[in-house]
């Protein structure tokens, strides 16, 4: 379960940095053209609303991970308290004929 995480928070770690080259293009074309165009601040607003959608994404599948997890540990403890309290198999006598 550790290494599919780890693959998710490289996914999150890619879409961050795609994120971050995207803003930085479009702060360098706001730059160049010296006053503000209707369409890059469109496009400036729609990166910041992924922007912060794959932070959301990224805390909920950390909450579901987590939540998993504590899941998994009540089960292996619920599991572990039947394994102590099971009473060991009990026979009935053997009886021989008389």
């Amino acid at each position: 379960m550790e290494t599919g995480h780890s693959y998710t928070q490289l996914d999150f770690e890619l879409l961050k940095l795609e994120i971050q080259e995207l803003e930085t293009l479009t702060n360098q074309l706001r730059n160049s053209l010296n006053n503000s165009n209707s369409i890059i601040d469109q496009l400036y607003a729609k990166i910041t609303n992924m922007s912060r959608t794959v932070s959301e994404l990224e805390s909920f599948d950390t909450q579901n991970v987590l939540a998993f997890r504590k899941e998994i540990a009540l089960l292996r403890k619920q599991l572990a308290d039947c394994e102590k309290n099971q009473a060991p198999p009990t026979h009935a006598p053997i009886e021989y004929g008389e």
